[in-house]
C-alpha cells in the first residue's frame, strides 16, 4: 500500500485547491470559462474540507456575513426584476465568491 493511501482523503484536497489556484492566471488567458470553472472548483474543495472538519467557523467573520447577505438580497431582487429567470442566473454565481 502506498503511502497516499494512508493519508485521509481530506489531506488531498488542499493540494489540489492549491493546484487549480495556481492554474488561474493561465486559464484566465485560456478563457474566462474555465477559470470560472476551477475557481467554483475550488470552492467546492473548500466547502467539502469545512464539511469534513465541521469548520464553519469562517462563516462568522463579518465580512462573509455581509457577502452572504447582499447575495441574500441579490436573489430576493432578481425574484422581482421582470426576468426572474435571467436575474437569478446572474445572481446565483455571485456565491463562489464568497467561498
Amino acid at each position: 500500500m502506498t503511502l497516499s493511501a494512508w493519508r485521509p482523503w481530506t489531506a488531498r484536497l488542499e493540494p489540489a485547491a492549491l493546484g487549480l489556484v495556481c492554474l488561474l492566471p493561465w486559464l484566465l488567458i485560456w478563457g474566462r470559462g474555465a477559470a470560472g470553472a476551477a475557481l467554483a472548483g475550488v470552492a467546492i474543495l473548500f466547502l467539502a474540507r469545512a464539511a469534513r472538519a465541521r469548520d464553519w467557523a469562517w462563516l462568522t467573520t463579518p465580512w462573509v456575513v455581509v457577502a452572504l447577505l447582499l447575495w441574500v438580497y441579490m436573489m430576493l431582487a432578481g425574484l422581482a426584476a421582470p426576468d426572474a429567470k435571467a436575474a437569478l442566473s446572474r445572481a446565483a454565481p455571485w456565491l463562489r465568491f464568497i467561498v
